[in-house]
């Protein structure tokens, strides 16, 4: 799962297994070390609740929990949408979305499990 924090947004992007793992367990956790103690890391999560609430976030403890219907993720799962799509009434638009193959063929990347592109293949520069 890809994090992307810009301005008053959050975009999580989730490849294959991401997607599956999510809709199996019911969340999805990862995190990153900012620093170099156990208690420098940033964790970010998504987790399924039920019934058929927009997307909402809260923060603590060095975390960010995602929450999302269980029901609208297994319809965006199994469909053909690029995501979920949610602002918050304080300013925060949230974005969850299948994470496609890059357009262009980059080395350090391995999209290997990441969903086809829409347009195809004969939208891909390789």
């Amino acid at each position: 799962m890809k994090l992307r924090l810009r301005s008053d947004s959050l975009r999580l992007r989730l490849d294959r297994s991401d997607v599956a793992g999510l809709i199996r367990t019911g969340r999805l956790d990862e995190a990153v070390a900012l620093g170099a103690l156990p208690a420098e890391r940033l964790v970010y999560s998504i987790r399924l609740v039920p019934g058929g609430l927009q997307p909402s976030t809260s923060f603590a403890d060095h975390q960010i929990v995602v929450e999302l219907s269980e029901t609208s993720a297994r319809e965006w799962a199994g469909g053909s949408e690029v995501g979920i799509y949610s602002d918050t009434t304080w300013g925060l638009r949230i974005a969850i979305e299948k994470d496609f193959k890059c357009l262009e063929n980059r080395t350090h990347e391995d999209d290997s499990d990441a969903f086809e592109h829409p347009g195809g293949p004969a939208h891909c520069l390789r």
